[in-house]
């Protein structure tokens, strides 16, 4: 609850997280997603979800401006309102940041409405890439260049956007070191 409680009111705002585990990781990025249990960061090219077991820590970076969140600015709008009151769940549905407003999903929901993305997933011992086929059970389902993997979502410690160039240059490191 620390966790959320800080990642909402630093939504927008550069953070700074630590992972736990044997190759702990720092991650830099923009609040963009807060789910109950993970929280994703962008940076300009990244797109990362850590679930909050695998966080030890998290701060705002050296040099950077505290920001308070109760100064930030809202643009009132009144046909936004107008519609929550006699449409909500359209409404809410329609928009995924109310929907992420309203409902905290989980890192398993909130995968599914990833289906498709390239992706690269870490466990303690593993790196898995591949597109995101479903989230469900406590796993999430990919298909790599190995075929389709499950894995359990209890066991990652983060996920990360691939983009299609890291795939091809992986592929192409590995066929080299196969063939001297």
């Amino acid at each position: 609850m620390i966790l959320r409680k800080f990642f909402k009111h630093k939504r927008n705002q550069q953070v700074e997280i630590y992972t736990i585990g044997e190759n702990p990781l720092q991650i830099v990025g923009k609040v963009n997603t807060i789910g109950r249990n993970f929280v994703t960061v962008t940076s300009l090219k990244d797109r990362i979800w850590i679930p909050f077991s695998r966080i030890e820590s998290a701060k705002v970076p050296y040099g950077l401006p505290e920001v308070s969140s109760s100064h930030q600015h809202f643009v009132y709008d009144e046909e936004l309102r107008k519609k929550l009151i006699t449409q909500f769940s359209q409404t809410v549905i329609a928009k995924d940041i109310l929907l992420q407003q309203f409902f905290e999903e989980t890192l398993e929901t909130n995968l599914q409405t990833w289906k498709d993305t390239r992706v690269e997933i870490m466990t303690e011992d593993m790196e898995y890439i591949g597109k995101i086929i479903h989230s469900n059970d406590g796993k999430v389902e990919i298909n790599g260049l190995k075929g389709s993997q499950s894995i359990l979502l209890s066991d990652i410690t983060l996920i990360k956007t691939v983009r299609l160039f890291h795939v091809l240059a992986g592929f192409l490191r590995k066929k080299r070191s196969n063939n001297p």
